[in-house]
């Protein structure tokens, strides 16, 4: 047997231990089991730790825990909801506000020249870069 089948089977010793295997491959398992100690020293300490398993029984979360969990993931959603509301109206709130600028930009639009060409006529990058700006 080669190395890739030896862990192939290694890796199938929790399933066989679990009842998932089909019955070739159980029989296939058992074989290299018996002709190798360190499997089956393996699949003996897996047995071991799910008969402790199944001893222990089935446990049941108390009723209250899983309403208070159920209570907690709506208040989270709840102000995710809330945040996710407020996003839009604050989205909505810059939409009119930038729809109002147009309209007030194209109604004054004349006006605004005449009042902001006064003070950028002298303008250049070379005065940008320094802060200066020269008055009309």
């Amino acid at each position: 047997m080669n190395a890739m089948d030896h862990d192939r089977l290694k890796e199938n010793l929790s399933a066989f231990v679990d009842g998932e295997l089909s019955a070739d491959e159980r029989r296939e398992l058992k074989a290299h089991v018996a002709g190798c100690p360190g499997c089956a020293r393996e699949l003996q300490e897996l047995q071991g730790v799910s008969s402790a398993v199944r001893a222990h029984g089935e446990e049941h979360a108390p009723a209250a825990l899983g309403a208070s969990i159920l209570r907690e993931a709506g208040r989270e959603r709840g102000s995710a909801d809330r945040y996710r509301a407020s996003l839009v109206r604050a989205a909505a709130v810059l939409a009119a506000a930038a729809v109002l600028l147009v309209f007030l930009g194209n109604r004054f639009k004349p006006k605004l020249v005449d009042l902001v060409g006064g003070f950028v006529s002298g303008w250049s990058p070379a005065t940008a870069a320094v802060g200066a700006t020269k008055a009309p």
